[in-house]
């Protein structure tokens, strides 16, 4: 499957450079761009894209309304946030809004390509930028992790760990060794024992999980 991807961004000559070297890669294309507010909701309307591209800058404000409004009209689409400045994150309103992923400017055109490839198929992206805004976020005391990893077992956890860093079911069992049937299981299990209502819910715990081991 192809997925499209709209490139959302207020400088004119970075748009141009995403979109070609969007296009140049498998799996996905730019499907359009926008340079402001009007023109994200317009275009998503028309458009319909699978994921959006977009510079924080257009959404700050009103504890980024815009991401809020994006998932208003497509409540599907996969949201994956670029900043040159990470110190105007606020990590826990991004993913509140509707953000799937973050990925700083300044990283390389291989680290976007994991980030889109990523958010488009777990659902989710951690990159450095990501986990360095989340730890002083976690030091400021904003957001407190509280997972019961106790109750897992040593399997259960790889498992989850694995969800929280990104890995897809059918990746998560080539990386194990076992069947996706047997993945789909140990989700479940990790679902009950923790309490979470759905899946959406445990890749959100499993994400802040891994963030919390990777700066412990």
């Amino acid at each position: 499957m192809v997925h499209s991807v709209l490139v959302v961004d207020s400088h004119p000559i970075y748009v141009i450079g995403l979109k070609s070297f969007i296009d140049s890669e498998s799996g996905f294309f730019c499907c359009g761009e926008a340079l402001d507010e009007t023109g994200v909701l317009k275009n998503l309307t028309v458009l319909r894209p699978d994921l959006i591209v977009i510079d924080i800058t257009l959404c700050m404000g009103d504890e980024f309304r815009l991401l809020k409004d994006i998932k208003l009209i497509d409540d599907k689409v996969k949201i994956l946030v670029t900043s040159a400045c990470p110190e105007n994150w606020r990590i826990d309103l991004l993913i509140q809004a509707g953000a799937n992923g973050f990925i700083g400017k300044w990283e390389s055109s291989r680290s976007m390509v994991e980030a889109i490839r990523s958010v488009l198929g777990a659902g989710y992206y951690l990159g450095d930028a990501f986990n360095s805004a989340f730890a002083r976020m976690r030091l400021r005391g904003t957001k407190q992790l509280d997972i019961p990893e106790e109750r897992l077992s040593s399997r259960e956890k790889d498992v989850f760990g694995l969800l929280g860093k990104g890995y897809s079911t059918r990746r998560i069992a080539e990386k194990l060794n076992v069947s996706t049937k047997t993945v789909d299981t140990h989700k479940w299990h990790i679902k009950h024992k923790l309490g979470l209502s759905d899946h959406t819910v445990l890749i959100q715990k499993a994400v802040e999980w891994a963030i919390r081991e990777s700066i412990a």
